[in-house]
């Protein structure tokens, strides 16, 4: 089961370097832009409906509660350099109870961070080049 998550993620990857090489030099690209993320989405499902149906059931049966206490640990220093990006991706457009929620379960200075610098500098964020230069819409059409 391990070698077929890690063969899917071998199909996905490219997927997404396809896109983002798309998005960073369009050309003629963005007429294939579709097709890439239509198979991106299809393989991208099966693999999260996999990974959760099996995957993390066999992490629960092999893993002790502190053994993935330190897999949370050890991971969540690798993403802290991400953090500033990451965490606003992350609750983009989550509700204010949930966003509040995972806020309390950080360390109090990552919290504020996101609340004073992170947020904002995301909020300000053109993630797509546009030819009019206004930003790209949010989730909420804003």
């Amino acid at each position: 089961m391990v070698e077929a998550l890690e063969d899917e993620h071998a199909v996905i990857e490219p997927l997404l370097e396809a896109i983002d090489e798309v998005v960073r030099d369009p050309g003629d690209g963005y007429a294939s832009l579709g097709e890439i993320v239509d198979e991106l989405v299809s393989h991208l499902t099966g693999h999260l409906a996999h990974e959760e149906g099996e995957g993390l059931a066999l992490i629960d049966a092999s893993l002790s509660a502190e053994a993935w206490q330190r897999f949370s640990q050890v991971h969540g220093q690798r993403l802290l350099g991400d953090a500033p990006t990451y965490v606003p991706w992350l609750l983009e457009g989550a509700d204010l109870g949930s966003a509040e929620s995972f806020l309390a379960r950080i360390p109090p200075p990552l919290a504020a961070a996101y609340r004073q610098q992170w947020a904002p500098a995301y909020a300000s964020l053109t993630r797509w080049d546009t030819n009019d230069n206004e930003p790209a819409p949010d989730r909420a059409g804003n």
